[in-house]
């Protein structure tokens, strides 16, 4: 069964769009069914400005929001959260007040290449 011309609403054009929503997209006939309900033609697409205009402002702008870029500082700080790094500087801190503190160490290993 086709929709009948007018008969897609915003949300079911969301579902099938964003939520990726199969069973919508067949009960509203595929993209063919999509397409005539918005009296669109599925190859060149609407007629002329006039009915774009009319389908934007019954659906809004075919467009995506975008996100901010995140800044390179805020990278930094959400990588530093990582629980491997927390663990990995924790133990060469551990590492370096050790070494620090046991002289034997430092005397025995001096300084290490490698």
């Amino acid at each position: 069964l086709k929709p009948l011309p007018g008969s897609v609403s915003v949300d079911q054009l969301y579902q099938v769009n964003s939520e990726r929503d199969h069973d919508v997209l067949k009960s509203l006939g595929g993209f063919a069914g999509i397409a005539g309900s918005l009296g669109v033609d599925i190859t060149t697409g609407v007629k002329d400005e006039e009915q774009a205009a009319k389908l934007r402002a019954e659906y809004g702008r075919n467009d995506f929001e975008t996100a901010d870029p995140k800044s390179l500082f805020s990278l930094f700080l959400e990588q530093l959260q990582d629980p491997t790094l927390i663990l990995l500087m924790v133990l060469a801190l551990l590492s370096t007040v050790l070494g620090v503190a046991i002289e034997e160490e430092r005397e025995e290993l001096g300084w290490v290449d490698g």
